[in-house]
Formats: structure tokens, sequence, C-alpha cells
């Protein structure tokens, strides 16, 4: 199963009114514009490449408020992969049976 992240720039997330940045002083000095990561648990990482890298965690205040406010005003939704796949696979069908009708 895919593991999902979504890409921000900080100044979207210290929008959340309890934000607190959390982990080493030079994570906390990071500029608004750095780009950051929403996880699919809603906690936010400065390493999209290493999702297990609890050292890059910046936000781990993981409540139902902050879940909503990634969902209603960050617009954070995690991808239903069945569906997605479902999707895919649709479309392949549907480029076969056009090739095989020419």
């Amino acid at each position: 199963m895919p593991r999902y992240c979504k890409a921000y720039k900080l100044e979207e997330l210290r929008k959340f009114p309890k934000w607190a940045e959390a982990g080493k002083p030079a994570e906390k000095d990071l500029k608004d514009d750095a780009i950051v990561y929403v996880k699919e648990d809603f906690s936010v990482t400065t390493d999209c490449l290493d999702l297990d890298n609890d050292d890059a965690v910046i936000y781990a205040d993981l409540n139902e408020e902050w879940s909503e406010f990634c969902k209603n005003d960050l617009g954070f939704l995690i991808p239903d992969w069945e569906e997605e796949a479902r999707i895919v696979r649709e479309q392949l069908e549907k480029e076969e049976a056009a090739e095989a009708s020419s």
C-alpha cells in the first residue's frame, strides 16, 4: 500500500491557532516559505523521502482540531487507493478496446 504525504508551505500550517513546532532548534528556525509535508497520520515532517524519520517531524500534536484544520483549511485528503486503481484499470480497458477495434 502506498504511503501518502502532501507538500505545503510552512506558513499555511502556521495559520493553525495552536501551531507549535517541535524538534531541534534548527527546525524551529524554518522560514515561512519552507516546504514541509503532512503525513497520513497528520504529523508534519521536513522529509518526504523517509516518512519513518521521526527526527524530521516538526509537528506531532495530533488531535481532532488539527485533523479538521488539515482537512477543511488545507484541503488535505488521503487518496482512496482502491478507487484510484479502479479508475486506472477502466481507462486501460477502454484504451485496449479502442486499439482492438481499430
